[in-house]
């Protein structure tokens, strides 16, 4: 097994009292399309995962046409996993 050093594109901290951020990956849409790119991130979210991280991954046209969903979504998950903010 080869040892790769794994990042997400974004930490969410939702109050600066966690001590654990949420990985958010951004995947732009011509790059992350192709089936080989495709495959190591779903890798990279089975890795996070098996910390016990939801991995919250978005594409470049969502982030880009839909901000304000796009945060919605990262807030809704947020208030669910950790509650309201402080």
């Amino acid at each position: 097994m080869t040892f790769q050093i794994r990042r997400a594109d974004y930490v969410d901290y939702w109050s600066y009292l966690d001590a654990l951020g949420e990985p958010i990956g951004g995947d732009s849409d011509k790059f992350h399309g192709l089936p080989a790119q495709r495959e190591r991130d779903e890798n990279k979210e089975r890795y996070f995962q098996s910390f016990g991280f939801h991995y919250l991954r978005f594409n470049a046209t969502s982030r880009m046409r839909e901000p304000k969903e796009v945060i919605a979504e990262i807030k809704k998950f947020c208030v669910t996993k950790f509650g309201t903010a402080r």
